[in-house]
C-alpha cells in the first residue's frame, strides 16, 4: 500500500466513529435446539466472543449466527443442542482472553466456540506475538471448560459496504494474514479453526446487511451459518455427536 493508499484508508477509518452501529439485540443468552435425536442428553455449547455471537443486526439473539449454525448442526447430528451466548458489542481477543472467558469458570460445557479477531482487524491491532499468545491462552482456557474448542475466524470484515475501497483493501490483507496465523496457532493448541474469511456468497448484495450496512441481517448470518456448517466433515459431525454420551451410560 503506498502512501496515497494509506492514507485514504485513514480517512475511511475516521468514519467508523460517527458510524450508527446496530445495537446488542434483545431475546434470551441461552436456550434449546430440539431435532428429535432421541432420549439422549443435548449437546451443550457456549459461544464466547464479538457482536458475531450476540447477532447484531438482527432483531432476537435467536436469529443471530450461533443460533443458526447449531440448527444446521442439531439437524445433522440428530441430537438436540442446548446454546448459552457470551458476547459482547466491540469484544477483541483481549477482552474474551481476560474478562468473559474468566466469568465461565467453574462451568463445563461438551463445545466452547470463540469467536474473536474481527474487531482486532478493525482496531488495526497487529496479529502479533502478543495477539498469537493471547489466543493460545483463550485456546487453553476453553479447553479447560469443554471437551472440545471450536475457533471462528473473524468475519469478511473487507466486506463491509460501510468502508471505502482503500480501507476494504487493508483490512482484505490483514485478515488473509489473521486467518493464516490463527491456523497455525489452533493447529498447535489441539483446537479446530474454521476459517471462513474468503468465499461467502452474497456480500455485496443489500439484503446481505442490516440497516447499518456493517452487521450482516438475519439473512446474512443464514448464509454464514450454512457455509460454516460446510467446514464439518462427517467423521467430525460424528465426533461431536457422540462428546458426553458415554459418561451417560456409565
Amino acid at each position: 500500500m503506498n502512501a496515497m493508499e494509506k492514507i485514504a484508508a485513514q480517512i475511511d477509518a475516521l468514519k467508523l466513529k460517527n458510524m450508527d452501529f446496530a445495537k446488542e439485540p434483545p431475546g434470551e443468552t441461552s436456550g434449546l435446539i430440539e431435532v428429535g435425536g432421541g432420549e439422549q442428553r443435548p449437546l451443550t455449547v457456549v459461544a464466547v466472543g464479538d457482536s458475531m455471537v450476540l447477532g447484531c443486526g438482527c432483531s432476537n439473539t435467536k436469529y443471530g449466527l450461533v443460533p443458526q449454525f447449531l440448527r444446521l448442526l442439531a439437524k445433522r447430528m440428530n441430537r438436540n443442542v442446548e446454546w448459552n451466548l457470551v458476547g459482547k458489542f466491540g469484544a477483541t481477543l483481549t477482552r474474551v482472553r481476560y474478562r468473559l472467558l474468566p466469568s465461565l469458570e467453574g462451568n463445563h460445557w461438551d463445545v466452547v466456540i470463540l469467536c474473536a479477531g474481527s474487531n482486532d482487524l478493525m482496531a488495526f491491532r497487529p496479529t502479533d506475538e502478543k495477539w498469537k499468545k493471547e489466543l493460545k491462552e483463550s485456546i487453553e482456557m476453553a479447553k479447560a471448560l469443554a471437551d472440545k474448542v471450536i475457533v471462528f475466524s473473524s468475519a469478511e470484515v473487507y466486506m463491509v459496504p460501510a468502508f471505502g475501497r482503500a480501507l476494504q483493501a487493508q483490512l482484505k490483507k490483514a485478515t488473509l494474514y489473521q486467518a493464516k496465523v490463527a491456523q497455525e496457532v489452533c493447529e498447535a493448541n489441539g483446537a479446530f479453526y474454521v476459517n471462513q474469511t474468503v468465499g461467502t456468497p452474497h456480500g455485496d448484495t443489500k439484503w446481505f446487511w442490516c440497516s447499518d450496512c456493517f452487521h450482516p441481517s438475519y439473512e446474512g448470518y443464514r448464509v454464514i451459518a450454512n457455509c460454516l456448517i460446510g467446514h464439518f466433515s462427517d467423521s467430525r459431525i460424528k465426533d461431536l455427536a457422540s462428546l458426553g454420551l458415554k459418561d451417560c451410560k456409565e
